[in-house]
């Protein structure tokens, strides 16, 4: 299960984006398995879109 931020959960509900908060963790799931990725922490400041720490199956770190 992700961890969703508090600043981007208020802002996604001050802009009604209740439902793409509701999807979130099934889609970052989805792209886990098709990217063979393992999605680690969110990373602090994003305010308008879903940023976290990756490593991919080679151990290489990356963003999402």
């Amino acid at each position: 299960m992700i961890s969703i931020p508090e600043v981007l959960r208020n802002h996604a509900v001050a802009a009604g984006a209740e439902r793409w908060l509701g999807d979130l963790p099934v889609l970052v799931n989805h792209l886990e398995q098709q990217w063979d990725i393992a999605v680690g922490r969110p990373l602090a400041g994003a305010t308008e879109a879903y940023v976290a720490e990756v490593t991919t199956s080679a151990g290489q770190p990356v963003v999402l």
